[in-house]
């Protein structure tokens, strides 16, 4: 994560509630709470998610710098892109 703060909000591909994980170039993967300001991390890329960071979920208070999730580009799955 670019900043500290709470999450208020999760794409479902990272609650498990899409099946493939797939998401889209500029979707809002996680919106995080500081201050009562909330700052929307976007997806670099179209893509599925590949790994969920540890204690990622609604309500959690992150570090800067937490591993929030691992992308896997849909252009051969070869690439990761850590967010």
């Amino acid at each position: 994560s670019p900043l500290a703060g709470k999450i208020v909000e999760l794409h479902p591909a990272l609650q498990g509630m899409e099946a493939d994980g797939s998401v889209s170039q500029g979707d809002a993967l996680v919106v995080v709470s500081v201050m009562k300001m909330e700052s929307v991390i976007k997806s670099p890329t179209s893509g599925r998610v590949a790994r969920v960071g540890r204690g990622i979920e609604v309500g959690s208070i992150i570090g800067e710098g937490s591993l929030l999730c691992v992308l896997a580009f849909d252009e051969g799955a070869k690439a990761l892109s850590r967010l």
